[in-house]
């Protein structure tokens, strides 16, 4: 008998820099489960872009689904909650399990009568799986995976799936046209096409920043997709989209396996544009050639700060110059360096701020700046109040010294207004 699964991102209001998510945390994991029709049968309903009304987001709940899996991040963590809670009322039968960062930094939510289990270790579809499995009964509680039940009272390690496993996004499926008027309001993205999809490319992050998700969520050890597997992909899709989001925390931390995807859109004459997210130190200009080559047209630079002091007060330190320099390669060969800055640094100061904006900017780069969210600081002792508070875009509007709650947000959220460029030349 199949199960029922509803695959549920809680209702929220949409943010357009964690789009990538809708495609990858979302919709590739709930694609594995698509992928697997004689076991499972799976509706989808991302409540994140506001693509529906409140009726259509009950009348899913009515149909008494086996499962709930709920993605839950630090920001829609009391979305998820209220969500746990409406479900129960409605369809008590129904078997809730929560993943996504949140139960890693505040499993308590997650341990009350409302959910079933939360993931908090290995690959999210593994731990899913084996929850569904325990609880139609093929596997007892202590062989579980990566899951937690029982309130917290069994809590087994999780596995790695092969990442030649991963599912791609279910493009059917999910609501792209929502997701494209979203991005339509970017002026950034009017550079490549109103059409952007992201996908998988590699999980893992080695450098395990205090402050980054990253290496909680998808482990330390990296993994990938094998290349000719993503490039098929990307070929009998390449009509659907105008630029791929390649989702990875280093996209060239494997500098051999970015080289032979590049050389192979070269050689195949795919006209593809993309973009990526890496580390400064990790691109060579050779690399940055060949990818220029391949259609890369924007890559994302972690930056944070480009003040010293600042850098070790949050555990990253960066060679500024190696940054900077790192910038005007890109910027060479045609490809757009991004700096990822962040606000409300421990010690941060208005001067601070512009700043490293100037510098980034001064070296042909453009800003894309957040505020700075110590999720590290989270624990069991934390309210739903507190974990609302740590949304990463509008953490604390009063921690940078000299920086007004109006102009930390204006910068925030003004971004890619043309007429907000002369902030940055204070």
């Amino acid at each position: 008998m199949k199960s029922k699964i509803l695959f549920l991102w809680p209702p929220e209001l949409p943010y357009d820099l964690t789009l990538h998510y809708h495609y990858t945390d979302f919709g590739e994991i709930a694609a594995y489960f698509l992928n697997q029709p004689d076991r499972y049968e799976v509706d989808i309903f991302d409540g994140g872009v506001l693509a529906y009304l409140k009726k259509e987001y009950v009348s899913y709940l009515l149909k008494e689904y086996d499962y709930l899996v709920i993605l839950t991040y630090i920001q829609n963590t009391h979305s998820a909650v209220r969500a746990a809670e409406l479900c129960k009322k409605i369809s008590p039968k129904t078997k809730i399990i929560a993943y996504g960062s949140s139960p890693y930094y505040v499993p308590q939510f997650f341990e009350k009568e409302s959910f079933d289990g939360y993931v908090w270790d290995g690959d999210w579809e593994l731990a899913i799986e084996s929850f569904i499995k325990y609880h139609n009964g093929e596997i007892t509680k202590e062989n579980t995976k990566g899951i937690c039940v029982d309130e917290g009272k069994i809590k087994n390690k999780g596995e790695w799936l092969d990442p030649a496993k991963w599912a791609f996004p279910p493009l059917d499926l999910l609501p792209l046209g929502d997701y494209d008027r979203v991005l339509s309001q970017k002026k950034t993205i009017k550079k490549f096409g109103d059409r952007q999809i992201s996908v998988t490319v590699s999980r893992g992050c080695p450098f395990a920043c205090p402050f980054c998700k990253a290496s909680v969520m998808y482990g330390r050890q990296e993994k990938r997709r094998p290349v000719d597997q993503f490039i098929k992909y990307v070929e009998d899709n390449i009509d659907r989209f105008d630029v791929l989001q390649m989702f990875a925390p280093n996209f060239t931390l494997d500098q051999e396996w970015t080289k032979e995807f590049c050389q192979k859109v070269i050689d195949k004459k795919l006209k593809l544009d993309w973009r990526c997210t890496t580390r400064a130190q990790l691109i060579t200009p050779e690399l940055a050639e060949i990818m220029a080559k391949a259609g890369c047209k924007s890559i994302g630079i972690g930056v944070e700060s480009l003040q010293d002091d600042i850098q070790k007060n949050i555990g990253k330190v960066l060679n500024t110059h190696q940054i900077l320099d790192t910038f005007r390669t890109l910027k060479k060969v045609g490809i757009i360096p991004k700096g990822y800055i962040m606000l409300g640094l421990p010690g941060q100061t208005r001067e601070d701020v512009y700043e490293t904006i100037r510098m980034i900017t001064k070296a042909g780069g453009e800003v894309r700046p957040s505020s700075y969210s110590p999720y590290q600081n989270l624990n069991r002792q934390s309210t739903l109040k507190e974990i609302a508070a740590m949304n990463r875009y509008t953490y604390d509007i009063n921690a940078v010294k000299g920086l007004s709650p109006i102009e930390f947000l204006k910068i925030v959220f003004e971004r890619d207004l043309e007429d907000h460029q002369h902030h940055y030349e204070d």
